[in-house]
């Protein structure tokens, strides 16, 4: 953090509306180190006290007590989730080897209720990519997210066919969503 400040103080002079630093915890599950983000959040804030500060969360841990800080310090939440229960819970698992997505639903329509414009990531994998459709429609209808921000994991072998399954998803939501458009509602 002091060598970000830093660093953002060396920067020419710009405009106001991007004046502000910004500072993003991601990367395996940040609130598995609760107590270092909420130090982080002081600290940088009493580095540079008007930066936006954010964490990318899978959602398994931002449990009631975890929103109501993160609301209150203004670090904004950008979830992680995979999609519909089967693809949620391919990847993701507790260490009882049981799928999260009870746990990561319940979690997400808690902070949609005190943020309802929120948008979620869904990361694609060749595993779930039979369940793309399926997925957007579940974190849309279902689940209330307006925005999903769907994209393919990297890193992975991706056949062809798999590509081609992807493709077919890939028609099914825009289908879908037309369908939504032509009846007024913008996902």
């Amino acid at each position: 953090i002091d060598w970000y400040a830093d660093q953002f103080d060396r920067l020419p002079p710009r405009p106001r509306q991007t004046a502000v630093p910004s500072i993003s915890f991601f990367g395996g599950e940040p609130l598995y180190e609760y107590d270092d983000l909420q130090a982080a959040t002081v600290y940088a804030r009493s580095r540079k006290g008007d930066c936006k500060l954010s964490v990318v969360t899978n959602m398994t841990l931002l449990d009631a007590e975890k929103l109501a800080w993160c609301l209150a310090n203004k670090v904004r939440i950008h979830p992680s989730i995979d999609g519909c229960a089967e693809a949620e819970d391919m990847h993701r698992r507790n260490a009882a080897g049981e799928g999260v997505s009870s746990l990561v639903f319940e979690n997400a329509k808690r902070l949609l209720a005190k943020e309802p414009w929120r948008s979620c990531r869904m990361t694609i994998s060749p595993e779930t990519a039979q369940y793309v459709f399926k997925s957007i429609r579940f974190l849309c209808e279902d689940l209330g997210f307006t925005r999903v921000n769907a994209i393919l994991a990297g890193g992975v072998d991706w056949p062809d066919e798999t590509l081609g399954v992807v493709k077919d998803q890939t028609r099914q939501v825009t289908d879908w969503w037309m369908d939504w458009v032509r009846r007024g509602k913008w996902f």
